[in-house]
């Protein structure tokens, strides 16, 4: 494939879950000559830290490759516990990127009692002046009309909002409590001390953290759409 790759002189990026442990390069023969026959290609590679840590071992799995020349790429490894490997992150220099932070905006969804009886108050009476006689009315001209009418009101009671920079990079799921919050963050922490200490009691300590916390968030959701069923269970719309 690379060499596919240079005879057509195209530019290149590749990365994925290797599983290859490039830290056995001068260890493991085959490693080392699965290394040499890549560069062997011109082919760069950019990640040389460990990817994945565990008790007793810490691997670079996860690899990005390349043929353009390494002062162009700046290369990280995104230290978080989402899965048992880290992220990896690239930015690629040449790349030109788009600075423009573009607005993001939602409809308030959620009416109480007062401003639901108001929409269906004011579209009631506004309809009934409306000709109801099919022979001297324009269709196409009361359709625009109760078009019009919908999106009037809408925009009344159900008001577009601009949504704010940390919503837009933290949207949280409607089910995720601030107990949660707090203990999402312990979890993090706990991965953090165990992945500088490589101490299996504070692994140990983590992983039985890290069980509970899932099978509480679980709990958590399914008790979250228990509710809804229950409040909207006679509405089939909204069920």
């Amino acid at each position: 494939m690379l060499d596919i790759l240079n005879k057509k002189n195209q530019k290149y990026y590749i990365c994925g879950d290797f599983n290859i442990n490039l830290l056995k390069y001068n260890i493991a023969a085959n490693i080392t000559d699965y290394m040499n026959s890549v560069v062997s290609m011109g082919c760069n590679m950019l990640v040389d830290k460990p990817t994945r840590i565990t008790s007793n071992a810490a691997t670079c799995l996860d690899h990005v490759y390349s043929n353009i020349t390494c002062n162009l790429v700046d290369n990280y490894v995104v230290t978080a516990d989402i899965s048992d490997h880290f992220g990896t992150f690239s930015k690629i220099n040449e790349l030109s990127v788009d600075e423009t932070h573009h607005d993001i905006y939602y409809r308030k969804s959620t009416l109480n009692e007062k401003e639901w009886n108001g929409f269906k108050t004011e579209l009631n009476d506004t309809l009934q002046q409306f000709p109801t006689n099919p022979e001297t009315s324009n269709v196409n001209e009361m359709a625009n009309k109760i078009t019009k009418t919908y999106q009037t009101l809408i925009n009344k009671y159900m008001p577009l909002r601009k949504m704010s920079n940390k919503k837009k990079k933290n949207p949280d799921k409607p089910w995720i409590t601030p107990g949660l919050k707090k203990s999402i963050q312990n979890k993090a922490k706990l991965h953090t001390k165990a992945k500088k200490t490589s101490n299996t009691v504070d692994w140990q300590n983590y992983k039985a953290f890290q069980t509970v916390l899932t099978r509480t968030k679980r709990k958590a959701e399914q008790l979250y759409y228990r509710d809804l069923s229950i409040l909207y269970g006679q509405d089939k719309s909204k069920t």
